[in-house]
């Protein structure tokens, strides 16, 4: 998995705004697809499964929001499969991939995204720390 840099900062306000307008009736049922959908990713075993469910997660919002999604926009011929992040169409996308990490970024760079930071380089592991109970974490 990578993170892309779009380097289209969106303002986030408005996509809130953008998003609260398009939840009226909606909501519970988008709420309880998207957090079935999150509680299936955490229990992935391979890439194919996770890309299965971050697509369908990607369609959801897309026909929600009545936005294209990012892959449909800037990557339609991507072999992986591309997550927004943040605002819809924001600064970074999460990207699978089943090629090389030169394949991967190679790809991205050559539509001018020189910025591929590969998840193991973005997402630090959680280091396992016992502390006394009532400790006050810093």
């Amino acid at each position: 998995m990578y993170f892309v840099y779009l380097g289209k900062k969106q303002n986030s306000e408005e996509g809130i705004q953008h998003y609260r307008s398009k939840m009226n009736a909606v909501q519970n049922e988008l709420v309880l697809k998207l957090s079935n959908i999150t509680r299936e990713i955490l229990n992935t075993e391979t890439l194919e499964d996770f890309e299965f469910l971050i697509s369908g997660h990607e369609k959801i919002i897309s026909q929600t929001l009545e936005l294209p999604t990012a892959k449909e926009l800037h990557f339609s011929d991507y072999w992986g499969e591309i997550k927004s992040l943040g605002a819809w169409g924001g600064d970074f996308i999460l990207a699978t991939s089943s090629k090389t990490k030169m394949e991967t970024v190679g790809y991205f760079a050559n539509l001018g995204h020189d910025v591929v930071i590969p998840y193991a380089q973005m997402v630090r592991e959680p280091s396992i720390q016992t502390r006394p109970a009532g400790s006050i974490l810093h």
